[in-house]
Parts: structure tokens; sequence; C-alpha cells
């Protein structure tokens, strides 16, 4: 789990479902991802810690890649919706829709302003915030770009006003449309679940945070990830079969945002990742059981 905190930065957005007034603030945003290839430098802060990353990114179906520039080098690799991350096995999902679940209402906790214009890489943006209700989620702040819509910058806290990441373009460049390239693994699906899926669902998490929903499930043969989101935030739950020499994840880490809190239940390991506050992390993890049904 200590190198998955470079995933959120390209993949993090990329999947809002959100509604109303949110969904006009960041609309634009996922239009400029889907429409637009660039490639740029990125500062990232989180911990006390400075990094710079280079980011190409890929409108049409290929690579992205996401190159560490300082410390030990770690690509990461994305090509539709597959993430591969230094030598880990590849993360990621093909989103299918589904039927059994209502969608999240992020207006219920938090408040979308515009409060400025600025300026980041040389580009003018417009900058929001995103303030949440209460202490289960963080605030955020985006810097968005007035021509592509692209986000420039973003920075998140806690809910006592602290900062806990951000991160900034330096510079970045328009490309023309790349060739599509073959994707190199082959994406887990990962659906919005139906009626269907929802029966060979074996875990259930009995306190989930206020806003949260379940939005998307896969279930194995032996393992199963849940993902729910309250429109804003997502948090994954991985559930797998304890191995003989597989070291025991329990207790809380944290990245920057990423939150991971870890536990053995009935000889399940149980993970539990999101861009969240510890707190809420542990909430989702302590809470699961077998569902009373199956």
């Amino acid at each position: 789990m200590r190198r998955h905190w470079l995933l959120p930065i390209l993949l993090g957005w990329g999947g809002l479902a959100l509604a109303g007034p949110l969904d006009a603030m960041l609309e634009r945003f996922g239009q400029g991802l889907r429409e637009r290839d660039f490639s740029g430098v990125l500062v990232y802060a989180r911990d006390g810690q400075l990094d710079a990353l280079r980011v190409r990114h890929s409108a049409q179906p290929g690579q992205d890649l996401i190159e560490r520039l300082t410390g030990p080098e770690l690509p990461l690799e994305r090509a539709e919706g597959v993430a591969r991350l230094g030598s880990l096995a590849a993360l990621g999902f093909r989103s299918v829709a589904g039927d059994a679940m209502p969608r999240p209402e992020p207006e219920r906790f938090y408040a979308a302003a515009r409060v400025g214009d600025d300026r980041v890489a040389g580009r003018q943006v417009e900058v929001f915030d995103l303030r949440a209700a209460d202490a289960l989620r963080y605030s955020r702040r985006f810097w968005i770009d007035r021509e592509t819509g692209l986000l420039l910058r973003a920075a998140v806290y806690a809910a006592d006003g602290s900062l806990v990441e951000q991160w900034l373009f330096a510079s970045i460049d328009f490309e023309p449309p790349r060739a599509t390239q073959a994707p190199p693994v082959p994406a887990r699906e990962l659906r919005a679940p139906g009626t269907a899926d929802l029966a060979r669902v074996r875990l259930a998490v009995l306190d989930v945070p206020p806003g949260f929903r379940l939005v998307s499930a896969a279930v194995d043969a032996d393992s199963e990830q849940q993902v729910f989101s309250d429109g804003v935030a997502r948090v994954s739950l991985f559930a797998q079969p304890l191995g003989s020499e597989a070291a025991i994840l329990s207790g809380h880490q944290r990245r920057g945002a990423l939150s991971v809190f870890g536990r053995v239940f009935r000889g399940l390991q149980i993970v539990v990742v999101g861009e969240v506050p510890a707190a809420t992390a542990e909430r989702f993890a302590q809470s699961v059981d077998l569902r009373h049904d199956g």
C-alpha cells in the first residue's frame, strides 16, 4: 500500500458522478480529460515531502504515464481504466452501468462556491471551493483552466482547515492526438451493481458513513471489492483470504489525503483505501460483517 499514493493524481477525478451545482463546477474538467492530450510537470506536496512528476495524458484509448522525477523511479501507466504502478500488479476498472443503487447526493454534504481567479503554469484559471459539511470527508479547492476546463491545481483540507496535500502543474503543453495503443493488461470489470451483482456480494458494511453509497462491486471466487462514494470522495474496500506468507496489514496508514486501514476478519484481509480522513476509513473497515442473507 505504501506505493499507491500516485494513483489519485491521475485517476482520482476522472470518474466523478456528481449532480446539481457540483456537476456544473466540475463537468468542464471531465470534458477536458476526455477531449485533450497533454503533458507537463506536476509538483506534489504531502506529509512534508515534495515530489516532481512528469505526466502524459491521452484522451484517446491508449496509455497515460506518470514518471517520478525525484527520488526512486516509479512510473505509473494507465490504459482503458487499468493502472500499473512500478512493478505492482495492475489496478483499475472498466465501468459498467448498473440498476440497483441510487446515485450519491453530494449537494447534501458539500457546498460549492467560485472564489476568484488566478494563474497556474502561466494559464488563467478559475478557483472553486468545495467545503465539506462534516469531518467525515475533506474540503477541497480547485484551480480549473478557463480555456480547456482541465484541473491544473488542487488542494485538500482537513476539518480544522489544515492543508493535507496539494499538487499543481508547473508547466503543461497540449499535444496532437497520438496513435491508439493497445492496453498492456486487461481491465478487471468493476461495475455499478445491478440486482444480480448484489446477490453475489458476501460482505456488508454495517456502519456506512452518511452520504456514502455503494456504487461499484466486483466478486471473484475468493476475493471481493466494493467501492463507495459520496459523489466526490471514493472509498474502496478489498477483501481476500490471508496467504500463508502474506504480510498482514493491521491498523492505519496515511499518505497525504489517502488513508489506508487494514484488519483481519474471519480469515480475510480487509483493506479500506480512500481519499478520506483516517477515522472514516477505519469506520468502514471496523464495521465489515457477513451479509445476514448470505
